[in-house]
């Protein structure tokens, strides 16, 4: 009886917290106080009870009670606010599903938060897919699904990627259906990523846009194949001709040069310019017909480009940072090509494709492309082999700062001046020895623990990280060292060498 009292009297105190079982509403003191009330009573009818079944319910409405006690109730709605806009990357507009984010699910309180947060609808991807067996689009509720997004975004500026395996066809008239809606909001545009085909300029929704644009900053234009480009994309695509902030453009896995023929922009206004993955060929075109449109270009990344070196010189006055990323060897010639030169360059990353390394001849370019700079102050190159540093490091010893990335060539680089320091002196040494910095010594083997703690006796300073460094690199340096007495060389190697060798694992 006394066990059926006490639940009785739980459950009618439960009855009055219903409010907040169903809600991430933070209780207040009154209700905190029943609360903990409630679940002393269900505690004590559990240790009363012999019922396996009854023990299993009242374990789960101290469960229930519990949840109101949680700390997230605690957490106003501006904090739900930055959550939500640190987790929710974009909005996806395919199907229902994928609008709805499992973070809006908490419960309705972060969903009504979520609702009103027009930032968080601010960043919407459309993804127009095609069922391959009819060729027609797939019946999704796409387009209400839109409308809504852009209502719930309120007046945030967009940013906008419209992607998909649409393109690849031509009968789709209902295309104009979806991105109407967008053009009636290119005043808000801030960022749009399209790609440059048909499917989408010859509805002419998108052209609807094309003189309201006094937002838009950042351009991303993509490829499809360039076969129905030219068989079937007649105007000119202008619809950024007219922005008057555009500053930022990126051009992606296109076709030059008939592809570029259709394509108008404000070049003079552009001022960070990335190429990535475009096709250049040997028909009077290459990649210095495009900087050349740009003279204000202050930023330029080449990722997995293939140009072939040839056409006019070009002379980019504001150049101030150059990025090659994922280049192969044949290729480092005709990008630092001897017609381009960047007088105002001060920073020169090069980034090889994996399983490349910079070798002299890529090194020479890269010294002649440097050397044409009156500003270069900084270079960032792997991999990279040791005589490839040597090479550079005799060729331009001003530079004041320098950084390698590669697995082991740190190491076999001190052991390269370790092998050769009686030749080259302790003058030598002291010249190619400063301001340089090693990064990303990685390996899966064991350290020889004799060899560690000789090379921290010798470099006291050096940061090891917590990870595993090739050990056949520090044998083969600790071998040397054994030979050869270096206590005075290391000395001046501690004096001199600004070396920071760490390791991070298989990161």
């Amino acid at each position: 009886m006394a066990v059926y009292s006490t639940s009785s009297s739980s459950r009618n105190s439960i009855a009055s917290l219903a409010h907040l079982l169903c809600s991430n509403i933070a209780p207040t003191e009154a209700e905190k106080r029943i609360t903990l009330r409630a679940i002393r009573l269900l505690q004590k009818s559990l240790s009363l009870s012999d019922d396996s079944a009854e023990h299993e319910t009242l374990k789960q409405e101290i469960s229930r009670l519990e949840r109101i006690l949680a700390p997230v109730r605690l957490l106003p709605n501006e904090l739900i606010g930055e959550i939500l806009l640190h987790v929710v990357e974009s909005i996806d507009i395919t199907n229902r599903a994928t609008t709805t984010q499992p973070v809006f699910l908490v419960c309705r309180q972060w969903w009504n938060v979520a609702r009103h947060l027009a930032e968080l609808w601010s960043t919407i991807n459309i993804k127009l897919q095609i069922d391959p067996t009819i060729n027609k689009f797939r019946e999704v509720p796409r387009h209400p699904l839109l409308l809504s997004t852009l209502d719930r975004s309120g007046n945030s500026p967009l940013s906008l990627r419209i992607d998909g395996d649409a393109f690849l066809y031509f009968d789709i008239y209902d295309l104009a259906f979806d991105l109407t809606p967008i053009s009636s909001h290119s005043s808000r545009w801030r960022d749009i990523s399209t790609p440059l085909c048909p499917a989408i300029y010859d509805t002419g929704a998108l052209s609807l846009a094309k003189k309201n644009l006094p937002m838009l900053e950042n351009v991303h234009i993509h490829g499809v194949p360039d076969f129905q480009f030219r068989r079937h994309m007649k105007n000119r695509f202008h619809i950024f001709e007219e922005a008057p902030k555009l500053s930022r453009l990126c051009l992606e896995k296109l076709y030059f040069p008939f592809q570029l023929d259709n394509l108008k922009l404000p070049w003079s206004q552009i001022t960070h310019f990335t190429s990535c993955k475009n096709a250049f060929f040997s028909n009077g075109f290459s990649l210095y017909d495009i900087l050349s449109r740009m003279p204000g270009l202050q930023s330029f990344e080449s990722i997995g480009d293939r140009p072939d070196g040839t056409g006019e010189p070009v002379q980019l006055e504001k150049l101030c940072e150059m990025t090659i990323a994922d280049a192969i060897p044949s290729y480092m010639g005709h990008i630092l090509h001897s017609s381009f030169t960047a007088p105002e360059l001060r920073q020169l990353f090069v980034h090889m494709e994996p399983h490349e390394v910079i070798s002299e001849v890529d090194m020479n370019s890269i010294i002649d492309f440097a050397k044409r700079s009156k500003r270069m102050e900084g270079l960032y190159l792997g991999p990279i082999s040791y005589h490839s540093i040597v090479v550079l490091l005799d060729a331009m010893p001003e530079i004041s700062a320098l950084e390698f990335f590669n697995p082991t060539i740190a190491i076999e680089f001190l052991a390269f001046f370790a092998r050769n320091w009686n030749r080259m002196g302790d003058d030598s040494f002291e010249a190619h020895s400063q301001n340089l910095k090693w990064d990303g010594i990685t390996s899966t083997c064991r350290i020889v623990e004799d060899t560690i703690l000789e090379f921290k006796s010798l470099f006291p300073t050096a940061d090891l990280g917590d990870g595993n460094i090739q050990s056949s690199a520090f044998c083969d340096v600790g071998i040397i060292f054994r030979e050869r007495d270096l206590s005075l060389s290391a000395k001046v190697i501690q004096q001199n060498l600004q070396l920071e060798i760490r390791c991070d694992g298989d990161k």
